[in-house]
């Protein structure tokens, strides 16, 4: 795309252009006798190696720019079964190659690589799991549900249970509850008239005190 672009321009002038533009570009190749992928760059006399190794037990695939003449591997992009992944850039690798867009040419190329490996191969993504606060939310319902009826069929045998009485317990049941209200008053009553008692007690002697 940046060869055409200053290819239609007929200036003259821009001929250096043009050369800088052929000399940054490169090209990607595949070779069936290696069945590896091959990025050619005129900054290098020998073409960069895409490596592809697979890891199945961990889902995990890596895809690696190797060249014999530099130290370390410039671009490492590593790609797992849930569909992301990382890249490594070796910026100390790449200022060792006369080239100002090498990164990008490297980076695009192992990008392409990598999209192609995976349509091709159909390369399995599995997705992340379903969350489980939703279903927790619904199995509370039914609890709920199940504590209601509990109650409710309790309070139902009670009222059954207390209409199954005969009528002389039901008799004393009454009179027992009568008389335990009327004691509760009485108690009530009395503590009352005896706090009122201490209270003007109080009173008066504080009055004596005080004359």
């Amino acid at each position: 795309m940046a060869l055409d672009m200053v290819a239609k321009n007929n200036n003259p002038s821009e001929d250096s252009a043009r050369a800088a533009a052929e000399f940054e570009c490169g090209r990607l190749v595949w070779d069936n006798d290696t069945e590896k992928y091959y990025l050619v760059h005129q900054s290098m006399s020998t073409p960069f190696c895409v490596t592809i190794a697979s890891s199945p037990a961990w889902s995990r695939v890596e895809y690696t720019l190797e060249h014999p003449e530099l130290p370390h591997n410039m671009v490492k992009l590593t790609r797992d079964g849930s569909g992301g992944g990382y890249l490594e850039v070796d910026t100390g690798v790449a200022a060792r190659i006369d080239s100002f867009f090498i990164v990008d040419v490297a980076i695009c190329a192992v990008m392409i690589v990598a999209l192609a490996e995976e349509k091709n191969h159909n390369v399995e993504r599995f997705e992340a799991p379903p969350t489980t606060a939703p279903p927790a939310a619904k199995t509370k319902k039914p609890k709920i549900e199940e504590m209601e009826l509990d109650l409710e069929s309790q309070q139902s045998l009670s009222d059954k249970e207390k209409a199954n009485l005969p009528k002389p317990t039901k008799g004393v049941l009454r009179v027992l509850f009568w008389a335990l209200k009327l004691v509760v008053w009485v108690l009530t009553f009395t503590v009352k008239t005896l706090a009122s008692v201490i209270i003007s007690i109080s009173g008066c002697l504080t009055k004596k005190g005080l004359n």
